[in-house]
C-alpha cells in the first residue's frame, strides 16, 4: 500500500475508488451509488462513514460474516408418532421462507411459533411420550381439543435459515449442530458433525441462479433443492431444526401417565438448554430456560419416595428402595 501521499496527489493506484471499494466492498460501494472521482478528500472519507452508519443492521450484518445464521426456537410435535408433524414441518418452511415468526392454523398442533430466546418455559413442555400427551399434559385432548388426541409429547428445535451474502454460495453438507444443556449430566447435550445433515422437505435450500438475487429467468433461476447431494450450493437456507427432549413411559415410575411426567420433569429440575450451528467460521445460537413448577402431590410423593429410600440406606435392605425416577433424554435425536 502506496501511503496518504500517493492519494492525495490522485495516484492511480489508491484513487476513490479504490478506497471506496478498500472500505465498504464493491458489493456495498456500488450500492451506495458511490460516484468516483480522483482525488481523496477528507470530507469524502467521512460520507463514506456515515453511508456505513446508515446501513441497515442486515447490510452491516453482511459486512461481518459471508453467511448469515439465525436461531428461532420452537416447540414441536414428536416427530416418532405425531400425526401432526409433516403438516408442522410444512409451516414451519412456510415462516422461515416468509420472514414470519409463525405460520398455519392457530389452536392446532401443527401451527408453528417461534419462541422469544431465553423465555422461561416449564420443564415438562419438552417431554415426549408413548402415551397421549402435549405440553406436559396427559389428558391433550381434553385440555387443548380432539385435534390433540393423539398428540405425543413435544421437542425443543432450533429452527434455522442460513443466508449468504455477497454472493457467497455454501451446502448443508458444511453445517454442523450442538445442544448443550445444564441439566445433571447434560442429557439433553449431543451434537452433529458436518456432513450430517441432507437436503429434504425440512432443510430447504434455494439457488438463485447466477446473480445470487431471487427471483429471475434463465440462468438467473431460482432452483428449489429438497434431495439430492447435499453438497449442492445454494444461496439461502430453511430447516426445522435439531432439538431434544426428555422420555417418558407408560412403564415408568407412577400411578398415572400425568403423574409419570410430573415425577420426570421434576427429577430433571431447571436448566438452560442452548443450540449452535456451525458452517465455516460463522456460528449463530439461541437458547431457552426451562423451570420446574411441581404439582403439591407429586412433590409429596416424591419427597415420601426418598424417605423411604434414606430408610432403606440406614438398614441395608435394598428390596425395599424405591425405583428411580428414570431422567432420560430421547434416544433418537435426529439432524
Amino acid at each position: 500500500m502506496r501511503g496518504r501521499a500517493d492519494l492525495r496527489k490522485g495516484g492511480r493506484a489508491h484513487d476513490s475508488r479504490e478506497m471506496d471499494r478498500l472500505l465498504l466492498g464493491d458489493g456495498v460501494a456500488q450500492s451506495l451509488m458511490i460516484v468516483p472521482s480522483h482525488t481523496f478528500r477528507p470530507r469524502r472519507a467521512w460520507s463514506l462513514l456515515v453511508a456505513i452508519a446508515l446501513l441497515s443492521p442486515a447490510a452491516v450484518g453482511s459486512l461481518r460474516a459471508d453467511i448469515l445464521v439465525n436461531v428461532y426456537p420452537t416447540l414441536a410435535p414428536n416427530r416418532f408418532g405425531s400425526p401432526s408433524y409433516d403438516p408442522w414441518v410444512a409451516n414451519t418452511i412456510s415462516a422461515l421462507r416468509n420472514g414470519t415468526s409463525s405460520a398455519g392454523t392457530p389452536g392446532t398442533p401443527s401451527f408453528y411459533q417461534q419462541i422469544a430466546a431465553g423465555s422461561n418455559l416449564p420443564t415438562s413442555s419438552i417431554i415426549v411420550t408413548n402415551f397421549p400427551s402435549w405440553l406436559g399434559n396427559a389428558d391433550p385432548a381434553g385440555t387443548y381439543g380432539a385435534a390433540y388426541a393423539n398428540e405425543i409429547g413435544n421437542r425443543l428445535l432450533f429452527s434455522l435459515t442460513l443466508q449468504g451474502t455477497l454472493g457467497t454460495t455454501f451446502s448443508i453438507s458444511q453445517l454442523s449442530f450442538t445442544g448443550t444443556s445444564s441439566d445433571a449430566g447434560n442429557q439433553l447435550g449431543f451434537s452433529f458433525a458436518a456432513g450430517s445433515y441432507q437436503y429434504g422437505i425440512d432443510y430447504v435450500g434455494i439457488n438463485y441462479g447466477a446473480d445470487h438475487l431471487a427471483g429471475g429467468i434463465g440462468v438467473n433461476a431460482d432452483t428449489i433443492i429438497t434431495s439430492g447431494p447435499n453438497t449442492q450450493l445454494v444461496d439461502v437456507l430453511y430447516g426445522r431444526g435439531s432439538g431434544n427432549a426428555f422420555q417418558v413411559l407408560s412403564s415408568d415410575p407412577g400411578a398415572t401417565n400425568q403423574e409419570r411426567i410430573d415425577l420426570v420433569a421434576l427429577a430433571a429440575g431447571s436448566f438452560t438448554f442452548t443450540g449452535t450451528y456451525t458452517i465455516g467460521a460463522t456460528s449463530g445460537s439461541s437458547f431457552e430456560n426451562f423451570n420446574v413448577v411441581p404439582e403439591p402431590g407429586v412433590v409429596t410423593l416424591l419427597l415420601a419416595a426418598f424417605a423411604v429410600a434414606a430408610v432403606g440406606l440406614v438398614v441395608r435392605r435394598p428390596s425395599q428402595r424405591p425405583a428411580p425416577v428414570p431422567v432420560r433424554s430421547t434416544s433418537r435425536p435426529r439432524v
